[in-house]
């Protein structure tokens, strides 16, 4: 299913969680960090267990900090562990 129609499919019920996971995952492959990161935590408003949901959630906050990150910091780190 295409991220337009999961989102027509949550405008009618937004506790579909299954629907929000596939988006925030579709997001996330797209490199839509900020928006799937918002969609695993709808995910979790509605299923506060939900482990592929806080797996997703990481996932997007190393992304969203690694893309913050100054252009060759990571190595730096790497080296220091």
């Amino acid at each position: 299913m295409e991220a337009a129609h999961l989102k027509e499919a949550l405008k009618l019920c937004p506790s579909d969680t299954r629907a929000r996971t596939k988006l925030a995952a579709i997001q996330e492959d797209r490199g839509e960090i900020a928006a799937a990161l918002q969609s695993w935590k709808m995910v979790l408003v509605y299923d506060p267990n939900n482990l592929e949901a806080w797996e997703g959630l990481a996932r997007c906050r190393r992304r969203a900090a690694e893309e913050r990150q100054p252009a060759g910091r990571g190595d730096q780190r790497k080296e220091e562990l």
